[in-house]
């Protein structure tokens, strides 16, 4: 049995498509799609009412990221009481969303200003 003609194991009478050096055969050609024009576009302003924004959502979640991992190594020190236990994971369970949220809004301006 040649290599360009291979048999289906399920049937041996049903020949498999012939196979080329980089695949199976195809009359298909596939093109490209075209490059988006960036440079077309031309360059992005940004208001200052947009870079205080984006500063201020930034450095919101920057410090409840920081403030929820120090809360978490505080906690891992401290001796088990129930009662400030439940008041710290709380504590940080807030940080940690504040933090997501603040990554969401993040992503949504920059997906704002680039459409």
């Amino acid at each position: 049995m040649t290599p360009d003609k291979l048999v289906s194991p399920a049937t041996d009478a049903v020949p498999a498509l012939p196979l080329s050096e980089t695949g199976p055969a195809t009359d298909v050609e596939i093109e490209a799609a075209p490059a988006l024009p960036f440079a077309a576009l031309g360059p992005v302003t940004l208001s200052p009412f947009f870079k205080l924004i984006f500063t201020s959502v930034v450095a919101i979640a920057g410090i409840s990221l920081c403030a929820s991992i120090c809360l978490g190594i505080y906690l891992s020190y401290q001796p088990n009481n129930a009662a400030n236990l439940e008041q710290i994971k709380g504590l940080v369970d807030t940080c940690s969303t504040v933090f997501k949220l603040g990554c969401g809004a993040v992503f949504g301006l920059i997906g704002g200003k680039a459409g």
